[in-house]
């Protein structure tokens, strides 16, 4: 009884654990600010790997603090133009003409001479810009672009710039937006409360909703449209099915589907395991009577196997949520209201 005790209670610890650092990494707010100053480091390193996990998780303190300021936008879009800047993509002058837009007389002197005659030549990309659409918009959320409010419908000056989503003087949601003249970008604002997707470092306006052509449609492989384009499932079918009411719940039920079977794994394994012990007991006859000992390992496997059962279910339920995922992004675009 002793044993069933302690594997019943580490099972629980465990649950608790895992439950605890959810919730610990949920309420976690990053200081922007710092992780800048850890990418600034980290690029004149050539740590250049660190220097862009440093800015996602700068992203990451945009997306839950206050309106971005000058004195944040500047260094950080600077990082990101030396990084680029490195790894000679055409996309630094873009990046160090957003930190010459948001601060011209700030520079990192670490980065050397070449990098700051380059961020001194930098001008902001020609054109009018475009449109940006936002989308899951709530009541009282305010919308901010480089730390500045701005209205619908949101026309943006061509070049990078910070999208910020939140209410009251805390942010809810941030991303990376390239804005090309004349373009119309669609981005998908999650609802409070609901799971976002870890920080990404991706610039929103590289695949715009426009660029996909409906149906999308999957094959073995994973997703296409249908000009054969290959899709991604995480960056392109569920934000576009996101857009959807149904779609929107589908996705909450479908990650909340892998989070049950995760937790129901996790208890059937610490059944299976307990059965064995029980088991072991039971043919050796150590520990504790072995009738009563085949009676503890009888429940343990039952218990383990109502968890495969379970498990065998929910993932039949997922399958459907992702046809309910694939079947609101079609109508999404299909051309479902903005």
């Amino acid at each position: 009884m002793a044993r069933a005790a302690v594997v019943a209670c580490a099972s629980m610890w465990i649950v608790t654990l895992l439950a605890v650092a959810s919730f610990a990494q949920d309420e976690r707010c990053p200081d922007p600010m710092a992780a800048v100053r850890s990418a600034e480091q980290d690029a004149v390193s050539f740590f250049l790997r660190d220097s862009e996990l440093a800015l996602t998780e700068a992203i990451a303190g945009m997306a839950c603090g206050p309106r971005a300021t000058p004195e944040l936008l500047a260094p950080f879009w600077l990082a990101r133009g030396a990084i680029w800047s490195f790894l000679d993509d055409g996309r630094a002058d873009s990046a160090f003409a957003a930190a010459r837009s948001a601060d011209s007389d700030h520079f990192f002197s670490d980065y050397g001479e070449g990098i700051e005659a380059r961020w001194k030549q930098a001008s902001a990309p020609a054109g009018d810009g475009g449109n940006l659409i936002l989308r899951g918009l709530e009541d009282g959320d305010w919308v901010s672009v480089d730390g500045l409010d701005v209205s619908d419908p949101w026309p943006i000056p061509s070049g990078l710039h910070l999208i910020q989503v939140g209410s009251g003087d805390k942010a809810r949601f941030a991303r990376l937006l390239d804005m090309a003249s004349g373009a119309e970008v669609t981005v998908v604002v999650p609802a409070s409360g609901e799971a976002v997707a870890a920080p990404t470092m991706k610039v929103a306006g590289v695949v715009p909703f426009i660029a996909i052509t409906g149906p999308i449609l999957r094959q073995k492989g994973g997703y296409v449209d249908a000009s054969g384009e290959p899709l991604s499932w995480r960056l392109q079918v569920q934000p576009i099915a996101a857009a959807d009411p149904a779609g929107r719940n589908a996705l909450q039920l479908h990650r909340a589907n892998l989070v049950t079977q995760i937790g129901i794994g996790a208890v059937g394994g610490a059944a299976l395991y307990s059965g064995y012990l029980w088991t072991w007991d039971a043919t050796t006859g150590h520990n504790i009577d072995t009738g009563a000992a085949w009676v503890f390992a009888g429940v343990s496997g039952a218990a383990a196997g109502g968890a495969s059962a379970l498990i065998v279910r929910l993932i039949r339920r997922r399958k459907g949520h992702r046809d309910d995922i694939e079947a609101a992004a079609n109508r999404t675009l299909g051309g479902a209201p903005r």
